[in-house]
């Protein structure tokens, strides 16, 4: 049981790169003030998106953090999941054997401490992204 939870692990960790791969062209800058300092384009959803943008004080930078956290929340939250119901299948085919009840009870805490540990996660990125 520990050789899956390294690997899960290990495998999460992986995904860091490729989730900051992929939201990296989120995060590129984009000069729309040149343009919308035209009366007429002010009026175009993009110089109106970029004036939200300005006044909420949100760059991209932020905009590809917030993805890269939703999408790692999101992949440890389901390996938890998932985690949670191995441990209950194990639970449940242990056949009273107190080695694999404590196996599984073991997976089914570390799989709940996972969940909790990701959702505080969140939350303390979005408390931080928002303070800035």
């Amino acid at each position: 049981m520990r050789n899956i939870l390294k690997t899960l692990l290990i495998s999460t960790l992986l995904l860091v790169p490729v989730t900051t791969a992929l939201a990296t062209p989120y995060a590129g800058a984009v000069d729309v003030l040149a343009i919308c300092s035209d009366a007429t384009a002010k009026t175009t959803d993009v110089c109106k998106e970029a004036a939200t943008q300005q006044n909420n004080k949100t760059n991209p930078v932020i905009k590809a953090l917030r993805i890269t956290v939703s999408i790692m929340s999101f992949v440890i939250g389901l390996t938890a999941v998932i985690m949670l119901i191995i441990g209950a299948i194990g639970l449940s085919t242990s056949g009273g054997d107190p080695q694999k009840v404590s196996s599984a009870r073991g997976t089914i805490t570390y799989a709940i401490i996972g969940i909790v540990v990701a959702a505080l996660a969140e939350t303390l990125v979005a408390f931080v992204l928002n303070k800035i």
